[in-house]
């Protein structure tokens, strides 16, 4: 009998940044980091600029829609489970890059554990 695994990049992520004992993860996406709403669809949508348990978890609570990866809600828990595991993890665009990769202040969301 054969069975099928689908893994998000996310997973894979955490858990090879975990396994290396590596500095830091860098989730990029196509915003500048998390906010505390859509900032695609919403004026009043603030960076979060560290981001605790907490406000990932009111984020990334309720519907996540059909996505088989999770969404943003499977990321903030790699995300989250990274930086608890003392992995340094931030979150934003390819224009803050170098920024969250040396950990330097940015227009990103670094990830509190």
């Amino acid at each position: 009998a054969s069975s099928l695994i689908i893994l998000s990049g996310d997973v894979l992520a955490r858990e090879i940044a975990v396994r290396m004992s590596a500095d830091a993860l860098v989730f990029l996406m196509d915003v500048n980091g998390v906010y505390t709403e859509d900032p695609h669809s919403s004026p009043n949508a603030r960076l979060i600029r560290y981001l605790t348990r907490d406000e990932a978890e009111r984020i990334g609570g309720g519907g996540v829609g059909v996505d088989v990866t999770g969404g943003i809600r499977l990321k903030l828990v790699e995300a989250l489970r990274a930086a608890e595991a003392g992995v340094r993890v931030a979150l934003g665009g390819i224009g803050e890059l170098r920024a969250m990769v040396l950990g330097l202040e940015g227009q990103y969301t670094m990830v509190k554990p």
